[in-house]
């Protein structure tokens, strides 16, 4: 409980999602003692799940694989796919048993997959990602299992998880709004928000896009996708 209280004092003073999902994940493999771990977030354009952390000796190779550039999403139809639809915690103790464990991942990196637990991050009745913790170290008993307690406290985890993952994602979105997207870290970006009026000697540059007259006329029925081309730009 202790625990979980400085998470959340923790979790609240984040403003950079990137650094935010890290902070989530190595808090979630401390408390179960999970050597690799990884949260995944919902791409609603490809109707995946991608890589926005991962721990372990296959994290950076998930994270090119499988990361937000990558053309690769893990299907809804896994076992992560399914806590994500569902918001129930999913507990797979046996993965190489489980006909509904999406193997995928496992074959591109090379590593079994032996225990995983995939904790839905939600608000309310909307889903943001999931939060998976896999192949617990081995206790003084010899146990290397999840158990119950590692259950409820990863669900709690995931339920504050949610919500910062939620606010830093409303955070970037007004940032963009107002000029000041960045793909660094966000913490400059609200410092400005907050520092008084002042007087500044500025430089403005007009640009115009090649080709953006063809790509809005190209994308007419679709004005969302031109709204995410220019903000990948």
């Amino acid at each position: 409980l202790l625990a979980l209280l400085e998470i959340a004092g923790e979790l609240a003073t984040h403003t950079d999602q990137d650094q935010l999902v890290r902070t989530i994940l190595q808090q979630a493999c401390a408390m179960t003692h999970s050597p690799d771990g990884s949260v995944l977030l919902f791409d609603p354009e490809h109707q995946g799940l991608y890589f926005a952390a991962a721990v372990g000796s296959k994290g950076p190779e998930l994270m090119l694989k499988w990361g937000v550039q990558s053309s690769q999403r893990v299907p809804l139809e896994s076992n992560a796919g399914k806590a994500f639809k569902t918001g129930e915690i999913v507990h797979e103790a046996k993965v190489r048993e489980d006909e509904g464990h999406y193997k995928g991942v496992d074959r591109q990196t090379g590593k079994q997959s032996n225990d995983i637990v995939s904790v839905p991050l939600r608000i309310g009745d909307h889903s943001v990602g999931v939060l998976q913790v896999l192949n617990k170290s081995a206790s003084a008993d010899g146990s290397a299992t999840y158990d119950a307690h590692d259950c409820a406290l990863l669900t709690h985890l995931g339920r504050l998880a949610a919500s910062a993952i939620n606010n830093t994602s409303m955070v970037r979105k007004l940032t963009a709004q107002m000029g000041l997207y960045s793909r660094e870290l966000a913490g400059d970006l609200v410092e400005r928000l907050d520092q008084p009026a002042r007087r500044e000697c500025l430089t403005l540059m007009f640009a115009d896009l090649r080709g953006f007259t063809q790509l809005c006329q190209s994308q007419s029925a679709e004005p969302g996708r031109t709204q995410d081309i220019i903000n990948d730009l």
